[in-house]
């Protein structure tokens, strides 16, 4: 899918932030388990982020271990003084960074296609663009008695709130806020939900994914979809073999009661084998991994290639062994036929999206291979068959050789 601009973005987004953005989602009953369950997945390095209540609510064992530290803030916040002196280079600074805070923030809204809040964004640096450089001006044109009052008023109100959260006591789900509360723990209030993002790009291979692999480990009930789309790959790759097999079953089903001879089923049925095994050849070449579509294609590609050899040996019944008027009459058809298919077929190569592509490509090669064996295999078998008949029946004593 090199250039389609959605898988672009998908591994830019992991490239810069160093996790996918597709979550494996799970439940807990508790929020003990929770808080366990973040714990192991945060310590794992195929884990790029975890996401759940325990973000914000540690547990009571690692809330006591932090408490040493929330203590020594609040007695550095409880010791701070204003200063009344105010450098207003530095200030006009801290208001140049805002904005590129803001601008960073609409590019982070736009990777992860957050259109309403880019839009705002957008629409705060265009209303307060001329703001910005009026308070950058007024800063740097006020007096510094002015300054420093606001300047004791600003840091009088932060030291209020580093003060509040700082209190070295151990909070628990009441202190949390509503929006919280609403996004990680279900409408009942026994049901906590856990989100774990990989820190490398899965979509590759995502059936043999370490990432999922790991999490299906600790985790057994686990969804999201990136465990939907591994079981999506091996439900298709099992069905697949089966629908081949009923496939198979049916076409020689038919072909026994057409040409009523095993060997000619057989012969019938080996541009199918052999062509299987050249498109096989012919993609591990190109280094192409199979894909789902590839795996739905395969019924329709022995539907397709079966026809070729089933006129050829029908135009065989009728001509006999002459092969140049068998490929002359019924292999204008069977080129056309299998030119066109291809052609149909091919023109998904064009495409973007990798599974399109892949179908494409299997389908014209696998239809076009089949094609090629059938015209040069087939008719190579039965003259070969033809000359040793005829051999064994010249070799053979006729009944009044016998008699002398």
């Amino acid at each position: 899918m090199k250039g389609l601009e959605s898988v672009e973005l998908q591994r830019e987004i992991v490239k810069r932030y160093g996790l996918t953005d597709s979550a494996i989602v799970y439940t807990t009953e508790s929020l003990e388990e929770t808080q366990d369950l973040h714990t192991r997945l945060d310590a794992s390095s195929l884990i790029g982020a975890v996401e759940s209540i325990a973000s914000y609510l540690p547990s009571p064992e690692h809330q006591e271990e932090r408490l040493p530290y929330l203590l020594e803030i609040n007695r550095s916040v409880r010791n701070y003084r204003a200063g009344s002196e105010v450098d207003e280079k530095n200030l006009v600074a801290e208001i140049e960074r805002l904005v590129l805070n803001l601008k960073e923030i609409s590019e982070l809204a736009t990777i992860g296609g957050q259109k309403l809040l880019e839009k705002r964004i957008e629409e705060i640096l265009a209303e307060e663009e001329e703001r910005f450089q009026a308070v950058e001006k007024a800063v740097l044109q006020a007096p510094q008695e002015r300054l420093a009052a606001f300047q004791r008023g600003f840091g009088l109100e932060m030291k209020q709130r580093f003060f509040s959260m700082s209190a070295p006591v151990q909070i628990t789900l009441d202190d949390l806020p509503p929006p919280l509360l609403d996004r990680y723990r279900a409408s009942g209030g026994e049901q906590f939900l856990t989100l774990a993002y990989a820190k490398t790009d899965i979509w590759d291979n995502v059936v043999h994914s370490p990432f999922i692999s790991f999490v299906q480990g600790l985790i057994p009930q686990v969804t999201g979809v990136p465990i939907f789309m591994k079981v999506l790959i091996e439900d298709s790759a099992h069905y697949g073999r089966i629908a081949i097999g009923i496939a198979l079953a049916i076409i020689f089903f038919l072909l026994m009661i057409d040409f009523k001879s095993l060997r000619l089923v057989l012969l019938a049925l080996s541009p199918l084998f052999l062509g299987s095994i050249a498109l096989l050849g012919i993609l591990g070449i190109l280094r192409y991994p199979f894909n789902i579509m590839m795996v739905a294609m395969l019924p329709l590609i022995l539907g397709i290639g079966i026809d070729n050899g089933v006129h050829l040996l029908h135009r065989y019944r009728i001509e006999g062994a002459d092969f140049p008027v068998i490929l002359f009459s019924v292999g204008k058809a069977l080129f056309l036929t299998t030119f066109t298919t291809m052609a149909t077929f091919g023109s998904l190569m064009l495409a973007k999206m990798r599974a399109l592509i892949g179908m494409g490509l299997f389908l014209f090669v696998g239809i076009g291979a089949i094609y090629l064996i059938t015209i040069s295999f087939v008719p190579a078998f039965l003259s070969l068959a033809e000359k040793r008949l005829k051999k064994r029946i010249k070799e053979k004593p006729s009944y009044e050789e016998k008699l002398r």
